[in-house]
């Protein structure tokens, strides 16, 4: 078994500004109530669904700032 620092280094994910930050489910929730994903929905999600929904949100929300 891998040491527990080099399983959660590959947990890490970038982000756009080019830190790494750990995954956790804290912040996965927050992000899916802050998309307005409930909480019963997130349960039911893959995290490759909730970065779906979260890329959807963006661009919605970048569109709607664009039009006005």
């Amino acid at each position: 078994m891998k040491p527990l620092q080099s399983r959660e280094k590959k947990r890490e994910k970038q982000v756009g500004d080019g830190e790494s930050e750990p995954f956790t489910i804290k912040r996965a929730k927050k992000l899916a109530i802050s998309i307005g994903i409930p909480i019963s929905e997130f349960w039911e999600m893959t995290p490759a669904e909730l970065n779906l929904s979260a890329e959807i949100y963006m661009e919605k929300k970048k569109n709607k700032k664009n039009r006005t």
